[in-house]
């Protein structure tokens, strides 16, 4: 594992009007290190994503990637930098064939622009280099079906290929399992798992699913009415009484 920083979240406080929805939040994530950001709901996990992402810029505070301030960035200057957000809602282009939307990032990313529908849509090179990103998530034998025919969960799969076919270094994973099934949850674990171990990318990843979470990260962070309540390895977050008591119930296995 890499030692330095890939994200640095440096006292973060986001505000809507008067109500306070990130409160002096600071977080690294080390690359190469799946590390998972949880809290039960209003807890700021969404605020959270927005702000590094770029879609808000903070209140007050600072986000360093790659030892960068980007700092009030859109989200499409990050992702050119390499900072990718997929979505709890499947982002993709329905009608159109599964290849087709791996490769639309693609020939953006190479700076090929919205030319390719007249110009590049029968480009071997951007076929082949979508080929290799499907076979990533396991969705290489069914490039030709037409998105919209997929199982949800394939469809997630597609989103996944989608934000990998811009070869980002930085991954924030927003509920990747929400809405499956446990067939389909099993499936996505996995891949993230494999993904974090056979590619330069590192996920940060949200899940409200604590099995999920617990089975996957390796490090974690706990968001409670938006300030941070712990963080540390898996085995301590579940036994810490702060984050069982967050959780109404006092459970984490749900």
């Amino acid at each position: 594992m890499a030692s330095e920083n890939i994200l640095e979240v440096r006292n973060v406080t986001h505000r809507y009007g008067d109500f306070i929805a990130l409160k002096d939040v600071t977080i690294t994530v080390p690359e190469e290190r799946l590390t998972a950001l949880i809290g039960p709901n209003g807890a700021g996990k969404t605020t959270f994503y927005n702000v590094v992402s770029g879609k808000y810029r903070p209140s007050r505070g600072s986000i360093i990637f790659n030892g960068v301030n980007v700092t009030g960035y859109s989200p499409h200057k990050l992702s050119l930098m390499g900072l990718s957000r997929s979505f709890q809602i499947t982002n993709i282009f329905h009608e159109l064939t599964v290849i087709e939307n791996v490769m639309i990032p693609i020939a953006l990313h190479e700076g090929k622009g919205f030319y390719f529908w007249t110009k590049y849509r029968k480009d071997r090179h951007l076929f082949n280099e979508a080929m290799k990103v499907l076979s990533l998530v396991g969705l290489e034998d069914v490039y030709a079906r037409v998105t919209r025919e997929l199982s949800y969960g394939d469809r997630r799969l597609v989103e996944i290929a989608i934000v990998l076919a811009g070869k980002p270094q930085l991954v924030l994973l927003d509920e990747p399992t929400a809405g499956m099934t446990p067939e389909e949850t099993e499936k996505m674990v996995h891949l993230i798992k494999n993904l974090a171990t056979t590619t330069e990318t590192t996920f940060f990843f949200t899940e409200h699913d604590m099995n999920v979470v617990f089975s996957v990260a390796e490090y974690i962070y706990v968001l409670h009415q938006g300030e941070l309540l712990a963080q540390g390895k898996p085995e301590d977050i579940r036994a810490d009484p702060k984050v069982r008591e967050a959780y109404l119930g006092g459970s984490l296995d749900t």
